[in-house]
């Protein structure tokens, strides 16, 4: 639930071709690292971590691209808003399992299409 909320803080805005994005904060994943590595299924944390990374890449970058391109690189920007709406579906699909359904069977049940 905690990663979701973070997810839900972050936007992504601007034209194409000076993209940017605003509400990101690593805090939660920086601090449940561990428990997302042992709780949630393992491609659903593999896909968590690499777009935080991303996002904390993009994030560290932002002084040196806007100066260069006038805001974040537009490739990282795009994969990372569609990671962020996938992640979204997903994360909230999973929160909605009975818990007891995730204690006994932690793989994640949903849709091929959300894992795409």
């Amino acid at each position: 639930m905690a990663f979701w909320e973070e997810l839900k803080a972050v936007n992504f805005y601007g034209p194409t071709n000076q993209p940017n994005f605003a509400g990101f904060s690593s805090q939660t994943f920086d601090s449940m690292f561990r428990e997302l590595a042992e709780s949630l299924p393992e491609d659903l944390a593999r896909v968590l971590m690499r777009y935080h990374w991303r996002m904390k890449y993009m994030e560290e970058m932002k002084p040196v691209t806007m100066r260069s391109f006038g805001g974040v690189d537009p490739r990282f920007w795009a994969e990372a808003k569609k990671e962020h709406s996938r992640l979204l579906e997903r994360l909230e699909h999973y929160s909605e399992r009975w818990w007891v359904s995730v204690v006994c069977y932690p793989a994640e049940t949903c849709d091929k299409a959300l894992r795409q």
